[in-house]
């Protein structure tokens, strides 16, 4: 069941940040147009930090990922530093548009990577880490 719940959620993950490419009618065309124009006055995501954090979560996702499923000892806290290190990609973004579909895929995404990080520190899957540790 734990690997189901951490493979689900990056599979929502993945929805959520492809879903308005895949279907863009989602979107009405107007708001679909405006990413197009000149960047929001607040839209960092051509900066270096930006792409630094971005990288790094990527990667540090997919990795923890593939640990959590291994049982590895080092995924869990992997993990949480891939959950931490994307907060701030939220602000240094801006305003962005999304469909109703992406969002509920995002929510879904957290709501199960939480679980994960519950399951994998406080369950009896937590012992099946601490002994892959020893």
């Amino acid at each position: 069941m734990f690997r189901a719940t951490v493979i689900a959620s990056f599979a929502l993950a993945i929805a959520a940040a492809s879903v308005d490419h895949v279907v863009p009618n989602l979107i009405a065309s107007p708001l679909r147009a405006l990413p197009v124009g000149p960047p929001f006055a607040n839209d960092h995501s051509h900066s270096a930090l930006f792409i630094i954090l971005g990288t790094l979560m990527l990667v540090s996702g997919v990795v923890s990922t593939v640990g959590l499923i291994c049982f590895k000892f080092w995924a869990r806290p992997l993990t949480v530093f891939s959950m931490l290190i994307g907060l701030p990609l939220y602000v240094l973004k801006g305003q962005f548009i999304s469909s109703g579909y992406s969002e509920m895929f995002a929510q879904l995404a957290n709501l199960f990577g939480g679980a994960v990080v519950a399951l994998a520190y406080w369950s009896d899957v937590a012992r099946r880490f601490n002994s892959a540790a020893a």
